[in-house]
Formats: structure tokens, C-alpha cells, sequence
């Protein structure tokens, strides 16, 4: 199957920013789940914020990103539970402003708990 490649060959600079956004179509107030499989190669053992939910076109506003496991080769499961903003104004992100290698996203799901 086909995955979402996220790659950063430069790792931390000014004002580089890898951000994918999908506006998501929530009911208020309501409690869903966010769940994914990944691997990867980074360099060091941190990948820093790469998928959750928020508000903006940044990932700045009512920011919610789940804890990454330490990324190896082989695949993993993340997942990470959240409720709807009151406004229903809800954005998937993924992202990637803070480590250098990549990491391949599959079976990206949000459902309802």
C-alpha cells in the first residue's frame, strides 16, 4: 500500500517547516481516535511533534499532538484519543519542524471512540 513519506534532509533551520494539513469534519464536543502506523530512520532519538489535531493552518492553535515512540525500522502503532473543539474547527496535521531523517505514515485514521 501506499504511505505518507515524511522526509527532512536539513533537520532544524529557520523557518522550515514541513506541515500537512486535512480539515477534519468533527461533531463538538464529541471524544475520537486518532491511530497510525510508522517507521522511520531520524537522526538522535527525537522526533518531536509529527501528528495531531488543531485549529490553525500552523499546528499552533488548540495544538493536541500524540507521543511518537521512538522510531526504528519496523512498523508501530501510535494512537491518541481527543476531543472536538466546541467550534467543530478541527485540522489533522502532520508535521515536522524538529528532526532531521524520515518517517513513513500508514493507515492514518480518526474515528469516533
Amino acid at each position: 500500500s501506499a504511505c505518507l513519506r515524511l522526509r527532512n534532509p536539513v533537520g532544524v533551520q529557520p523557518h522550515q517547516f514541513a506541515i500537512l494539513l486535512a480539515p477534519l469534519e468533527l461533531e463538538p464536543g464529541k471524544t475520537y481516535v486518532l491511530t497510525a502506523q510508522v517507521k522511520g530512520k531520524v537522526d538522535g532519538d527525537k522526533t518531536g511533534a509529527v501528528l495531531g489535531v488543531c485549529s490553525d493552518r500552523y499546528g499552533n492553535q488548540n495544538q493536541r499532538y500524540l507521543t511518537m515512540p521512538q522510531v526504528s525500522e519496523r512498523w508501530q502503532g501510535v494512537r491518541m484519543e481527543f476531543v472536538a473543539p466546541t467550534n467543530g474547527v478541527c485540522n489533522l496535521i502532520v508535521k515536522n519542524s524538529s528532526f532531521k531523517g524520515e518517517i513513513l505514515i500508514d493507515d492514518l485514521k480518526v474515528q469516533t471512540k
